[in-house]
């Protein structure tokens, strides 16, 4: 090994090191205990000053508790006594999807609410001397979908008014923790659905009218509130503290004559980020799923990736088999890549004369190498165009994967969850770089890269050589960093990808 790849390897060393101390410094990768402490940090913790008034006569509340109701598809936790739902646990998925304080009173935060189960209902109550507010939720065995009844009864002799405001999640996401940078609001319009990060919200998305529903997803799950009867909604996205961000629905205002009652229905979607599930709610609630800039080819892939798993009954052996289809459609371009490579080392003696002759004249130089092109019908771009091709493929499965339900919890081989890193083995202290797991996924993937590298060697001239060398050493180990603590299923996949790459490159080769 020469001296200028020792350098480039020490070098590479060092970046990866620093930029490892820096992600552990600011985007800690949290383990089990970890985010356990953190949810119920943001869940839990001592609530600010909100941006509503709290009416006089009402005072803030004493000691609260949480039940926890298993009813349906749900493992809800409620909060006493404000009857309101703090989190949702998915034991087929071991997921929590945390609201905060879903269904809490605005107008009337503090209300000391009942509450009454039934096998199929959970009801809130509280009557006072002018009024009676009544929250019912009626589960379903059979989906996600949740029926909801808000009854406000005037016990008085006058005339109220009545105007609630209802959260559908309270949170106070962390810049700590890298699973809240897919925290979500969505305000479903009559034309478009408007998205904002909870991380950083956007300012105009304070109150939108001509509400559907409204939405609040995280990485795997969401939550929809759609209105049933009431027409005049707003919706509202808004900033409580520095941290804090409040996802609600205003109803309109109305009249309640004496000793009657406004009645409001609501249908609420708690479940994963699934087609078939969220059709429970409106086949246009689908579009909550949403993969970013390449959402319709991520979602083609993920088509596809469900189909083969019904296939074959494993999600692991589904994407391998997607790995191999994605290559068989992309052989044309990674033919012409690989035979543009091949015709471009073939000049290169007759390049590297005409850089000697014409070292002094840059401008005759690169004339006399595009004729040398023309001359031989070679383009110079043939092997990065089929590259810049594949780049919309590859980053739209990572973000399909990465949003995978599907994978969650899904196992193969030694892998206990496709949507996490494939985690051999854990050590008992961290490493740099590295953490304090062990990946093999990515180390075999590596592996696979640097014998590409090598093969290509054999087809460098003199002159690039050097260069070759220090790309065999630098790129696995970029790529192998870059994938590391990616999902298992994404690697898995492009592992696939690599191996058949390098099988085709050593059948070219010889």
């Amino acid at each position: 090994m020469d001296k200028r790849t020792l350098l480039a390897i020490i070098l590479t060393f060092l970046i990866l090191s620093l930029y490892s101390f820096v992600l552990t410094k600011f985007y800690p990768i949290e383990n089990k205990k970890d985010i356990a402490k953190t949810s119920l940090k943001s869940e839990f913790a001592p609530q600010k000053q909100n941006a509503f008034s709290i009416p006089s006569e009402l005072s803030p509340p004493g000691k609260t508790s949480e039940e926890t109701i298993i009813i349906g598809k749900h493992e809800i936790v409620f909060s006493l006594p404000e009857g309101t739902i703090k989190s949702v646990y998915f034991k087929g998925y071991d997921h929590r999807l945390s609201l905060g304080n879903a269904f809490l009173y605005q107008d009337k935060p503090y209300l000391p609410f009942v509450m009454e189960k039934t096998a199929e209902a959970v009801t809130f109550s509280y009557t006072g001397q002018a009024e009676e507010i009544i929250k019912r939720f009626n589960f379903s065995n059979s989906n996600y979908s949740i029926e909801i009844e808000l009854i406000n009864r005037n016990l008085s002799d006058s005339v109220q008014k009545s105007a609630p405001q209802l959260l559908l999640a309270k949170i106070f996401p962390s810049k700590r923790n890298l699973e809240d940078r897919f925290l979500e609001a969505d305000l479903f319009t009559s034309k478009e659905i408007l998205r904002t990060s909870i991380i950083s919200p956007k300012k105009e998305m304070g109150e939108v009218m001509g509400l559907k529903a409204v939405g609040f997803r995280d990485r795997y799950f969401c939550a929809i509130l759609r209105p049933l009867n009431s027409l005049e909604n707003k919706a509202f996205v808004r900033k409580i503290t520095n941290e804090g961000v409040e996802i609600g629905i205003s109803l309109g205002e109305k009249e309640i004559l004496p000793h009657q009652e406004r009645r409001e229905r609501f249908l609420l979607y708690l479940g994963p980020q699934d087609n078939k599930e969220l059709a429970s709610l409106g086949k246009e609630y689908k579009e909550i799923i949403y993969f970013g800039t390449f959402d319709p080819i991520s979602k083609v892939l993920l088509g596809l990736l469900s189909f083969f798993q019904q296939l074959t009954h494993n999600w692991g052996l589904a994407v391998i088999i997607l790995s191999i289809f994605t290559f068989i459609v992309l052989y044309p371009l990674t033919f012409k890549q690989m035979s543009s490579m091949k015709q471009m080392q073939t000049l290169q003696p007759q390049i590297e004369q005409l850089r000697i002759i014409y070292k002094d004249n840059p401008q005759r130089l690169n004339k006399e190498i595009m004729e040398l092109y023309r001359k031989h019908k070679i383009n110079p771009l043939g092997g990065c165009l089929p590259l810049i091709l594949q780049i919309p493929i590859f980053f739209s499965l990572y973000q399909g994967l990465m949003r995978s339900t599907n994978l969650k919890g899904a196992a193969f081989l030694w892998i206990k969850d496709l949507s996490q890193p494939d985690r051999l083995f854990t050590l008992s202290s961290s490493l740099p770089v590295i953490g304090n797991e062990v990946n093999i996924l990515p180390i075999l993937m590596a592996g696979m890269m640097f014998v590409q590298q090598r093969l290509s060697m054999k087809t460098a001239t003199q002159a690039n050589l050097e260069q070759q060398r220090i790309m065999a050493v630098l790129m696995p180990v970029l790529f192998g960093f870059i994938f590391y603590h990616l999902p298992g299923g994404l690697v898995l996949y492009w592992s696939i990808h690599s191996l058949l790459t390098l099988i085709y490159q050593w059948k070219v080769s010889r």
